[in-house]
């Protein structure tokens, strides 16, 4: 079971997989593994990736998932604008191409920027508007052709799937007040503390996508898929 179960159910699994983050948290009680719970960095998912250096990766150039408004979480224009602008400028200069999706979630008003912005754009190779023609397999294609992805914030599924593909992630955040995304924030931060990701404001953006294709720092891969199939083979 890839979830929390209700309160008692937990026994009737034989295994319970439980992404970092759902797991409860207390000084008394430390996120651990215990009977049939296995925890896992990341929300499992299907996209298997590379590892190793960024070298290792054939494609050359950027992507960019943008998801939308969430819970207690506005994906603003304004911070796409601004981070749109820092992948152009990047691609300009170093000579990469922009490869983009979106998902149901994403406004109108963000939907019609980047049609305007990147429909036609030499450095954009492909554009996927997903409440127009949302194509199965587009995030595995964009993460295939990428060495560096970017992601907006409000999902950690979305985060996960790019984290998992073995590729540089630069998460943009924008700056918002609200104590009611404290937990959610905090999974984002852990995360980066961990090493598999860049948290960014969309005007730190380009410093940070700068700093990882000049530096290509060893990538960092979570091993839960391993973990899960091994645990598995024990069950099955």
């Amino acid at each position: 079971m890839i979830m929390k179960p209700g309160l008692g159910r937990g026994r009737r699994f034989d295994m319970l997989v439980l992404p970092r983050h759902d797991v409860p948290l207390s000084p008394s009680r430390p996120q651990e593994e215990k009977g049939n719970v296995l925890v896992t960095e990341l929300a499992p998912n299907r996209i298997i990736g590379l590892t190793g250096r960024a070298s290792q990766v054939t494609g050359h150039g950027i992507g960019l998932l943008i998801g939308g408004d969430a819970k207690n979480f506005k994906l603003t224009k304004e911070s796409v604008e601004n981070t749109i602008d820092a992948i152009v400028k990047i691609a300009e200069e170093m000579d990469y191409c922009i490869s983009v999706t979106t998902s149901r979630r994403t406004s109108s008003g963000i939907d019609s920027f980047l049609k305007d912005r990147l429909g036609g754009h030499k450095r954009c190779k492909l554009l996927i508007i997903a409440n127009e023609n949302n194509i199965e397999g587009t995030v595995q294609n964009i993460l295939e052709m990428s060495e560096i992805v970017v992601v907006s914030s409000e999902s950690v599924s979305m985060i996960s799937e790019a984290v998992s593909s073995g590729r540089y992630v630069v998460v943009f955040r924008p700056k918002q007040e609200n104590k009611k995304r404290a937990k959610y924030d905090k999974v984002i931060g852990d995360l980066e503390k961990r090493g598999y990701i860049k948290v960014a404001s969309p005007d730190g953006v380009y410093e940070t996508i700068r700093g990882l294709l000049r530096a290509h720092p060893a990538i960092k891969m979570p091993e839960d898929r391993d973990r899960i199939i091994e645990r598995l083979s024990g069950i099955i």
